[in-house]
């Protein structure tokens, strides 16, 4: 494969920057795995480009329309961010609105503390229901023919 030596001797058309741009809308070049979708947009670039680009020319034409530091830092923000929105969400625990749900939750708790022995619970009626034999298992096993040897 024969990279471009420099992305300055050949002029970006507007289709070469289309294709560069629809690359980086499928892999933004930031975060802990940048380098590997560096090279993911290496691959697609260079799939539809007539002349190969080296993952170089790639960077410096991204750092000609981004400010790639600048991106780095707002990935490493917006990752602690959701760090942060994960930690509040897993303190928080679920509870039902007392004022909308009480009636329902006292009498289900009602429920439970008249009928702990009359019933058994949906496991254990489960557990004691027989399983039926399927009718293939009821018939006698028959034999697979042997194939005939010569034929």
């Amino acid at each position: 494969m024969e990279y471009n030596d420099s992305s300055t001797s050949r002029e970006w058309d507007v289709n070469l920057e289309l294709t560069l741009l629809n690359a980086v809308a499928r892999c933004k070049p930031v975060g802990i795995h940048k380098h590997f979708r560096i090279i993911s947009i290496q691959r697609q670039f260079n799939e539809k480009s007539p002349t190969q680009y080296s993952l170089q020319d790639i960077r410096d034409r991204l750092s000609d329309y981004y400010n790639m530091s600048a991106l780095e830092e707002l990935d490493k923000e917006d990752e602690e961010q959701d760090e942060e929105e994960d930690d509040e969400a897993s303190l928080h625990e679920f509870s039902l609105p007392l004022d909308e749900y009480e009636q329902l939750i006292s009498e289900h708790r009602q429920d439970q503390e008249s009928s702990p022995s009359s019933s058994p619970s949906p496991a254990k009626k489960a557990r004691t229901i027989k399983r039926e034999t399927s009718p293939i298992s009821s018939l006698s096993p028959t034999p697979t023919p042997e194939p005939e040897e010569g034929k």
